[in-house]
């Protein structure tokens, strides 16, 4: 358990000490090295031994005095810049981290004068002569014309896949049957009932059951 030394009063309010009581405690704390070296509001004293002139001048500072050239905000912030700056430095952010303005088109250095050629005509590559070549590029699949410079097993292959709103090919039987052709033989031949018929029933054919009114239940 702790043991109640000083209480939070005492504490908050210590007990001035006298004059005589401070000087006791000041020749009991001379025996610490650091009661000498570093006194209490003052600096580490380690013994050097200045010479006269630095100790008479109050304002002597050890070091040299650099004059300043730019203010360090303005090298981190730096407001005005000359224009060949600025291009030198987006030119070094273009090499060294690919920085490319909005819209600024890539520049890779080439000497287009010793190959005499001009980059804002010149083109290079075969130019083609067809007229549509872009405009079939962008139409949709179904205005395209397919190929049939294919293979018989290749273009077979190609009515297996799903089409919308018919069965699948699975490749038996001949892909030109009508399409009210139904495989197998009718189970219901002539005018015969078929599960519709059975469901709804037709009452005005039913005759009236002998035991119609009367109680099926068995007494006892």
């Amino acid at each position: 358990r702790d043991v109640k030394d000083v209480s939070a009063r005492d504490l908050v309010n210590p007990n001035i000490r006298s004059v005589v009581e401070t000087k006791f405690e000041e020749q009991a704390e001379r025996r610490f090295a650091s009661k000498t070296k570093e006194p209490l509001g003052r600096g580490l004293t380690r013994g050097h031994r200045f010479p006269d002139k630095i100790q008479e001048d109050p304002n002597f500072k050890f070091g040299y005095v650099v004059p300043g050239s730019q203010d360090v905000k303005e090298v981190l912030y730096p407001e005005d810049q000359d224009a060949g700056k600025e291009e030198l430095a987006h030119d070094m952010y273009v090499r060294t981290h690919g920085k490319y303005d909005p819209g600024e088109q890539r520049h890779r250095g080439y000497d287009w004068k010793a190959a005499r050629l001009e980059p804002e005509t010149h083109v290079f590559g075969k130019v083609g002569h067809k007229e549509d070549g872009v405009k079939a590029t962008m139409k949709a699949e179904s205005e395209i014309k397919p190929t049939t410079i294919v293979s018989k097993q290749q273009a077979d292959s190609g009515g297996l896949k799903d089409h919308l709103g018919r069965p699948r090919n699975l490749g038996f039987g001949n892909e030109k049957l009508s399409q009210d052709f139904v495989f197998g033989m009718p189970s219901c031949k002539g005018a015969e009932w078929g599960t519709a018929e059975c469901l709804r029933g037709q009452a005005d054919l039913a005759a009236p059951d002998a035991d119609l009114g009367a109680s099926s239940r068995p007494s006892h």
